[in-house]
């Protein structure tokens, strides 16, 4: 299970690739590394066709922006016994992460698109 967001212009139509960006509801979260929910910090941000609009797009920027990945303190005990099954469960690769769910974010705003999400 994982929350999968989705950004769909004329021109991806046309050209049949979508934008997407899924994150696992598993330690390999970016979003759970930064202490952040898909259902109690996004959720409450989309209309009532799952999509976020631009306007929540830019808050929840601004929010994945300010906010730390900490490996250590977002995490409960059990949890990180549980993260050591994951390979990826590591600074760099919830960077990573980061990096490109910003730049997910960044391009929809740039581009003016909803984005929908199937959380």
């Amino acid at each position: 299970m994982s929350a999968d967001l989705y950004t769909l212009s004329m021109d991806t139509k046309l050209s049949g690739h979508v934008a997407h960006f899924r994150d696992y509801y598993n330690p390999s979260s970016v979003l759970w590394a930064m202490n952040l929910s898909w259902w109690k910090d996004v959720t409450p941000m989309l209309n009532r066709q799952n999509y976020l609009p631009v306007e929540n797009a830019k808050k929840l920027l601004g929010i994945i922006k300010r906010s730390e990945i900490d490996l250590i303190n977002n995490y409960s005990e059990s949890m990180k016994r549980h993260a050591q099954n994951y390979e990826i469960f590591n600074q760099e690769y919830m960077e990573t992460r980061k990096i490109e769910l910003i730049n997910f974010l960044e391009r929809s705003i740039e581009m003016n698109l909803m984005i929908y999400c199937d959380l």
